[in-house]
């Protein structure tokens, strides 16, 4: 039975851009990039120190794409770049003291549409997530990592032995992420697949030259919104669409780009992992309370014109923000 006791919960944070004279009162969630650009020097130690000096005393939240998307070098990792590896998790966990938001779907659910959250979602658990990023950190070695013989805390993990928990969790993000883009260009040109496979093009010479132009922005960003209310069983009332779509603006702005990019020019979903990371970390922005600090230009010229854009900066325009 669908839901229909919706109601989205207002929020009082301020939606313009920091500036050099404000304190920060939102939660800033840092991009993977950051603690990678932390870690080769691309962001000095004396710059990171002024925001580690300006935490709150529990930190400041990982989101749980953030270190899913950590996670993701488990696959590469090796006993020679462990230890680079490993740094990246400790400067991420000594941020956060080790907590991880939930996944940005069940906090829409939970804190901004206020219904039960439906039994099938099931999202990662971060406090999961949150033994795994702790364990990696204390490993000395990849070899003491995967036996499992990391000195524990009692009632903790002691390795990733036996376990493939954090690549089961990311591949099914990365699959979820597939299966949306495909289904909308399916919407947008159901015989993509066909003639990919006859002509080596999603899209007939003739359909591709009009293609952008044509494309109804505000339809496909409806579209996305009453997928997403289905998803949590909500009654798709127009009021509540209404207070929605302009929330999910930057994700939508942002999907709508790959799926061009997907039907136009060929794009590999399977080979733009980052893509993956980046829609679903967007997905924050729907709860006035969150910024991104990222040094990715890709997500900034995705998501230009959206009433979130204010709320996506650079890691120099954060800490210049800073007290």
């Amino acid at each position: 039975m669908r839901r229909s006791n919706c109601v989205l919960a207002r929020r009082s944070h301020p939606r313009q851009p920091l500036a050099a004279s404000h304190t920060v009162t939102f939660t800033p969630i840092f991009d993977t990039n950051i603690f990678g650009h932390v870690q080769s020097g691309i962001i000095s130690r004396k710059d990171w120190q002024r925001v580690v000096q300006n935490k709150p005393g529990l930190g400041w939240p990982l989101s749980l794409v953030t270190v899913l998307e950590l996670l993701v070098d488990l696959d590469n990792v090796t006993e020679e770049n462990f230890a680079a590896f490993r740094e990246r998790i400790d400067i991420a966990f000594r941020l956060a003291n080790g907590q991880i938001l939930e996944d940005p779907k069940f906090l829409i659910c939970k804190n901004l549409l206020r219904v039960p959250v439906p039994p099938h979602i099931v999202p990662p658990s971060a406090a999961v997530l949150s033994m795994h990023i702790n364990v990696i950190r204390r490993a000395r070695s990849l070899k003491e990592l995967l036996t499992g013989t990391v000195k524990s805390k009692p009632n903790q993990p002691s390795g990733l032995r036996d376990t493939n928990a954090p690549k089961v969790i990311v591949e099914g993000v990365k699959n979820t992420w597939i299966h949306r883009v495909k289904s909308t260009a399916t919407a947008l040109y159901p015989e993509w697949g066909n003639c990919f496979a006859q002509t080596g093009r999603r899209l007939p010479v003739e359909i591709r030259r009009a293609f952008e132009q044509e494309l109804d922005f505000d339809a496909e960003a409806i579209r996305f919104t009453d997928e997403l209310l289905d998803w949590y069983e909500v009654d798709k009332k127009p009021e509540i669409v209404a207070e929605l779509k302009p929330r999910l603006d930057a994700q939508i702005r942002f999907t709508i780009f790959v799926v061009t990019e997907f039907l136009l020019r060929n794009y590999s979903l399977e080979k733009h992992d980052s893509d993956v990371f980046d829609q679903f970390q967007l997905g924050y922005l729907a709860l006035d309370e969150f910024i991104i600090v990222s040094n990715d230009p890709d997500m900034w010229k995705r998501t230009a014109g959206s009433p979130q854009s204010s709320r996506i900066m650079s890691f120099e325009t954060f800490l210049h923000s800073l007290p």
